[in-house]
C-alpha cells in the first residue's frame, strides 16, 4: 500500500486516503521553509512570518515558528502551542463516471493452461475519486490564524495546475476559505480555528482476473432423413 512522496509521478498510489495528505503536507512543509512567502502591494518581500524548520528526520525544530501536520500533533497539548496547519479529509467516493462504476480498457484478455485445462480472464478498470481535503490553521490569536489561512488559500489557489502536474492528483479544485472558530485544546487553552477547504479528485486503475470454465466444442453431420449424426468431430 505505498504512499509515494510529492513530485513522485511514477509509484503507483496504493492508498489514495493517505495520498492526497502527504503530498499537501509536503507542498506547504516546503512552501513555509521559504524566508519570504509573497510580495505586498508595492512589491515589496513578505517576511514569512511561519518559518518551518526541520530537522533530519522531518520533524519541527524548536524554534521553528509552524508545525504541519496530519490529523493530529502533539503541539495540541503544549502549554504556548505554536501556529499549527492540520490536514484532515472528508468522506471519500468514487464517482462512477462510466457503466457499471467503471470503464473497461479494450477487449478482455485470455490465457489458457492446456496441461492444467483451465483459463483466466483479465480485465482492466479505471474510475475517478473525489476526497475533499481541510487545512485546520490553528493559532492562540484570531488574526493570526486568519492570515495562515490566507498564506495556505493562496498557495492552493495559484500554484495548484502545477501542483497537479508534479503530483499524481488529477485535479484540484479552488479553495474556500471558511470562518474562524474557538477550540480548546484543554481547560485552559483557546486556541482560533480558520479551515481552508477544497477538493481533490484521483484516478485509480485495477484489475480483474476470474477463473474462466473451458467448453468443449462439438461438429455434428447428419445426412437427410437422419437422426444420428454419420460424423463428429
Amino acid at each position: 500500500m505505498g504512499t509515494p512522496d510529492y513530485k513522485d509521478t511514477r509509484t503507483p498510489v496504493g492508498n489514495p486516503l493517505r495520498y492526497p495528505r502527504r503530498a499537501m503536507i509536503e507542498i506547504l512543509q516546503s512552501a513555509f521553509e521559504s524566508e519570504y512567502l509573497y510580495t505586498d502591494t508595492e512589491g515589496e518581500r513578505v517576511v514569512n512570518r511561519f518559518l518551518v524548520k526541520l530537522d533530519e528526520k522531518g520533524e519541527p525544530k524548536e524554534d521553528s515558528r509552524l508545525v504541519i501536520a496530519d490529523g493530529w500533533t502533539n503541539e495540541l497539548e503544549q502549554k504556548d502551542p505554536r501556529p499549527m496547519v492540520i490536514v484532515n479529509r472528508g468522506d471519500f467516493g468514487f464517482l462512477q463516471l462510466a457503466v457499471g462504476a467503471s470503464q473497461t480498457h479494450g477487449w478482455p484478455k485470455y490465457k489458457i493452461n492446456q496441461e492444467a485445462k483451465t483459463a483466466t480472464k483479465t480485465e482492466e478498470f479505471t474510475d475517478l475519486t473525489e476526497m475533499p481535503l481541510q487545512l485546520s490553521c490553528l493559532a492562540r490569536q484570531e488574526l493570526e490564524a486568519e492570515e495562515l489561512a490566507w498564506a495556505c488559500a493562496l498557495l492552493v489557489k495559484m500554484m495548484h495546475f502545477e501542483l497537479q502536474e508534479k503530483s499524481q492528483l488529477f485535479r484540484i479544485s479552488i479553495p474556500r476559505v471558511g470562518a474562524p472558530a474557538i477550540v480548546k485544546s484543554d481547560s485552559q487553552i483557546d486556541l482560533f480555528l480558520t479551515p481552508v477547504m477544497f477538493t481533490v479528485n484521483q484516478s485509480i486503475r485495477w484489475t480483474v482476473t476470474r477463473p474462466v470454465r473451458l467448453g468443449r466444442l462439438v461438429l455434428q453431420f447428419f445426412c437427410d432423413g437422419e437422426g444420428k449424426p454419420f460424423v463428429e468431430v
